[in-house]
């Protein structure tokens, strides 16, 4: 699985588990997978097989009957010609109209560096008109960047680019501070789950859950009472509303939106090139961490209190290829 942490954001977090993961979250309760636990914390199980993302305005496979203006890139991160540029920074460009997500990939989207133009490997995203690659390593110090992205990117409505964009830049020696998982909608619920969510009672929560594509009975323990409206429920563990897929309006198309949003949390997050890996072997009960991305090729286990150090907007991403397990009382 993987967590994602942004403190000073507001009590929220976004986690999933799509690859089927046991995803335990602390306290008595335990969720499944592509759940969302948490203070203002993104967490997924292991690394999406594809760059499914939460596009802007997906239209399809060319859908006609959309907007017929052909799109531009309005500007790209790092600017052209930036100089000293970080070495674990992301690449981006903004569109001027919503993308098809299915056009932006990594054979539309492509990265080299060094005099001899090497290609980069990383992750492409797409969301909120913004394309965004990650590299599966930090960039060498000191050396020319350059990123294109084809005529092959479309729009929602199948109109490719005008004509191919390329910008370069040159990186320096410096690490930037971590930037923000993005939990659009997902932000919404402190546990949100394509699978199911279940208690051990009591289990006090704070904030909203949910679960979908999956309906209401795939939360059990909770002793959930349908509110009059059929929009939500409530359970005395539960300081906050319970939503399912089963509900009624608008309450299905609201955690359709969160659970893609879930999503491209978990591909950005888990495209992070890591920081450092294995510390501990798995077992971080005790350990202090400073704001960064941190890897383990195993499961972790929380025995004992963990502490983050750090500032109001740091962010700690961990990314974890088994499960999670937190012994109760840990915090």
């Amino acid at each position: 699985m993987l967590l994602a942490l942004t403190v000073g954001c507001g009590d929220s977090i976004s986690d999933g588990d799509s690859d089927g993961g046991d995803a335990a979250n602390g306290g008595n309760s335990s969720q499944g997978d592509n759940s969302a636990n948490g203070g203002a914390d993104a967490d997924g199980g292991g690394t999406e097989g594809d760059n499914s993302s939460a596009g802007g305005g997906d239209g399809g496979d060319g859908v006609t009957g959309g907007s017929t203006t052909i799109p531009t890139v309005l500007s790209t991160l790092p600017a052209n010609a930036a100089t000293a540029v970080p070495v674990n920074s992301s690449i981006s460009a903004t569109f001027s109209e919503a993308m098809d997500p299915k056009t932006l990939t990594a054979s539309t989207f492509t990265v080299t560096s060094g005099a001899m133009a090497v290609p980069v490997q990383g992750t492409v995203i797409y969301s909120n008109d913004e394309v965004e690659f990650w590299p599966a390593a930090y960039f060498a110090n000191n050396v020319p960047v350059t990123a294109s992205i084809s005529t092959g990117a479309k729009s929602a409505s199948g109109i490719a680019l005008a004509e191919a964009v390329t910008w370069s830049f040159t990186t320096g020696e410096m690490l930037a501070a971590g930037k923000p998982v993005r939990l659009g909608t997902s932000a919404n619920y402190v546990i949100l789950s394509k699978t199911g969510i279940s208690s051990v009672a009591t289990s006090p929560i704070t904030g909203d859950i949910a679960v979908s594509p999956i309906t209401s009975t795939a939360i059990t323990g909770f002793s959930l009472k349908l509110h009059s409206t059929n929009v939500y429920a409530t359970s005395i563990q539960v300081t906050g509303k319970v939503y399912a897929a089963d509900y009624k309006a608008p309450t299905p198309a609201n955690l359709t939106t969160a659970v893609s949003d879930m999503q491209t949390a978990l591909t950005d997050a888990a495209s992070r090139a890591p920081d450092k890996t294995e510390l501990g072997a798995g077992k971080i009960g005790g350990l202090t961490f400073a704001p960064g991305v941190y890897k383990w090729g195993t499961g972790v286990e929380i025995a004992t209190d963990v502490t983050l150090e750090g500032g109001a907007s740091d962010v700690w991403i961990f990314q974890i290829a088994k499960g999670l397990t937190v012994s109760s009382g840990a915090k």
